[in-house]
């Protein structure tokens, strides 16, 4: 890689992060001005600290990861409070009690790792840097509460017009990638090229990153929405795509399982039947229906939600309908499905034990057709 590719990738990485940086590093100067001025705590520490563990977390989690922070600093330094005046400051036997003791309550109770490492480092900073509080309120607590407080706020503040707008856009990009698949698929079995279906099935291999940003598109999205108190159809629309989303993942796996099959049909010298190739491509159309209807759920459109899923599961059904006629009645789809999963297990195992030789696959075929 010459020095120009490194620049530019460079430039493109500081790009894809400019939102984050710029968060965290307004939480944190903001954190340490309303600590200084407004509270007036003379080194307010543990507020733009706070605020960058906050930030640090992925949207969705940070709810929960700045209450485990803000518990977490006032454990340790309750603790370190209660120790230091019963063992005294200074000692390696005060450090070893402080350390070990709020590991020990986060282990029993099952508290997070944010949690138990916020816990054991508030209370050893309490003991060998800061000076014992005489406030009733000790500052690193306040300080959290300053700090997870901005940090929620700013996190919000780059939603707050259009809250559904990531979860939109990711459902969108599974099912439109997914769709490609399918229709790539398709392509490759009518003209008989191995590299299409063997470039299709790496891209259906990567679907599975795309289904997890979706997940957190929808963590995050319930998370925005605390804002929005009056969307209350929004709400409940996310609320319920959580279901749809464990289906989603299923679909972008029979994907994969459906790419596979269409490189191992590909290497036939025989074309697969017209209607099965048709089939596929009519049931990947069916696709855009689903990211109709879901989005239509998000946005809290119930009755129009309804009027798409009935559509797409005419469409759905009638593609199945195309792909049932190239199986013979006397044969259950189900009883051809179980064999063809056989088939990949076997070609699974023999990999795995080294048997990738050319000829391979066509001792699995030439095994199933009972030669």
């Amino acid at each position: 890689m010459n020095a120009g590719t490194a620049a530019r990738n460079a430039v493109a990485r500081i790009r894809q992060r400019a939102l984050p940086i710029a968060e965290m590093a307004v939480a944190a100067t903001l954190a340490w001005v309303i600590d200084t001025n407004l509270v007036g705590h003379p080194a307010p520490f543990f507020a733009p600290a706070t605020a960058l563990i906050v930030l640090g977390q992925t949207r969705g989690h940070r709810w929960r990861r700045a209450a485990e922070v803000v518990l977490g600093v006032a454990g340790g330094v309750l603790v370190a409070d209660l120790v230091a005046k019963a063992l005294g400051t200074h000692n390696w036997w005060t450090i070893l009690v402080i350390v070990v003791l709020p590991l020990l309550v986060a282990a029993a109770v099952g508290a997070s790792t944010v949690f138990t490492i916020q816990a054991a480092v508030s209370a050893l900073y309490v003991a060998v840097i800061a000076p014992s509080s005489t406030s009733i309120v000790p500052f690193r607590f306040v300080d959290a509460l300053v700090g997870g407080g901005v940090a929620l706020v700013i996190s919000q503040l780059t939603v707050v017009h259009d809250p559904t707008a990531r979860l939109t856009r990711d459902l969108h990009a599974v099912l439109s990638a997914l769709r490609d698949v399918m229709l790539k698929t398709a392509d490759a079995l009518e003209q008989g090229d191995q590299q299409l279906a063997m470039d299709t099935l790496r891209r259906a291999r990567t679907l599975d990153a795309s289904v997890a940003k979706l997940r957190e598109a929808l963590m995050a999205t319930e998370e925005a929405l605390l804002f929005h108190p009056r969307q209350r159809q929004t709400r409940e629309g996310v609320r319920d795509l959580e279901h749809a989303t464990t289906q989603l993942d299923y679909i972008v796996r029979s994907g994969r399982v459906l790419a596979r099959a269409g490189l191992t049909m590909a290497r036939n010298p025989a074309p697969p039947p017209r209607e099965a190739i048709e089939a596929l491509r009519a049931l990947a159309d069916v696709l855009g229906g689903v990211d109709d209807a879901l989005t239509a759920q998000i946005n809290g459109s119930e009755e129009n939600r309804g009027e798409i899923a009935r559509s797409v599961e005419a469409d759905a059904l009638q593609a199945l309908r195309m792909a049932g006629r190239v199986v013979p009645s006397s044969v259950p789809v189900q009883l051809v499905m179980l064999i063809g999963q056989l088939r990949t297990m076997t070609v699974d195992m023999l990999r795995a034990v080294g048997a990738d030789d050319p000829y391979m696959m066509r001792r699995v075929d030439d095994a199933l057709a009972g030669t």
